[in-house]
């Protein structure tokens, strides 16, 4: 379809803009460290603000795309499109956004599991993807986002240069908020008061920061209750199947991500978000009812 296509293309100029953002900035000749440059890519790519992990999530999008575009028969577009991906791949890996690398990992070895019927083709896409996966870990940027993860400082105290100390206190308080009122939750506008009122006897860093639950299943059982988070699982595991149904392995791959995706982050209450991730939906449904109602006639 057209759409990839477009989305495609667009999201190569955006990688573009990024990666000469990364280089007017010095990064390469050491003028700035990893944290400058991450700021700059949030608050300002030539007047675009867009937290980083937004910007994985086009690019994963886009990177499944490009897989199922590379089958072309045309050997010069398949090489266009290899070259796509690994440059895709590199600002992916420069973003570091962990919680997206997961998922992307385990949503293209599900969809090579599921795609491919000979035993020996899964194990090599497995071990493949596993490998690609396990060097880039090794990477000085993404092993200290990582090793974060395990350091025992993590879970005592909340600091500002440890995101995943701060993940832990933010859950740490949005699970004791949901525990006491997880039937019907706070009501969309009453959620991040709650959070705060917690945070202020945790840290003085997440109080500032006004994070938000940063899982959107979460997010949806602070303020809806339980109905509101099996409302949402439902939707993805309705679209999943109609993936399966119809063997359309790009819905498949991109429910399987966002499944995952937003286990991390409250993707559905940003711009950024909620747009792609509500067209794919309307888009793939809409699509299976066209086929419901030829199938009819």
């Amino acid at each position: 379809m057209w759409f990839s296509k477009i989305f495609i293309f667009s999201t190569i100029l955006f990688s573009l803009l990024i990666f000469y953002k990364i280089y007017s900035l010095g990064y390469y000749h050491d003028k700035v460290n990893i944290n400058d440059v991450y700021n700059n890519l949030t608050n300002n790519v030539f007047g675009v603000q867009q937290h980083p992990i937004y910007s994985s999530i086009f690019i994963s999008l886009a990177l499944f795309f490009l897989l199922k575009e590379i089958v072309n028969k045309n050997m010069y577009l398949k090489i266009l499109h290899f070259c796509g991906i690994i440059f895709l791949c590199y600002i992916l890996f420069f973003l570091s956004r962990r919680g997206t690398l997961i998922a992307l990992a385990v949503s293209l070895i599900s969809v090579f599991l599921l795609r491919f019927k000979k035993l020996s083709i899964k194990k090599i896409a497995v071990i493949g993807i596993l490998a690609v996966f396990g060097i880039t870990f090794f990477t000085p940027v993404l092993k200290k986002r990582f090793k974060e993860v395990f350091y025992n400082i993590t879970y005592k105290e909340v600091n500002s240069d440890n995101s995943s100390s701060i993940r832990y206190g933010v859950y740490d308080c949005v699970t004791k908020v949901i525990k006491n009122n997880w039937w019907i939750g706070y009501g969309i506008g009453d959620v991040q008061d709650e959070l705060v009122k917690c945070y202020a006897s945790k840290s003085k860093i997440l109080v500032e920061g006004k994070y938000n639950s940063h899982n959107q299943y979460f997010s949806f059982m602070l303020s809806n209750g339980l109905l509101g988070a099996i409302f949402l699982i439902w939707i993805l595991i309705k679209t999943l199947k109609l993936g399966i149904r119809n063997n359309e392995v790009i819905i498949v791959s991109l429910m399987i991500f966002y499944s995952i995706v937003l286990l991390f982050e409250n993707i559905l209450e940003r711009q950024s978000g909620i747009i792609l991730f509500m067209f794919f939906l309307s888009y793939f449904n809409f699509k299976d009812y066209k086929n419901l109602l030829n199938v009819k006639k």
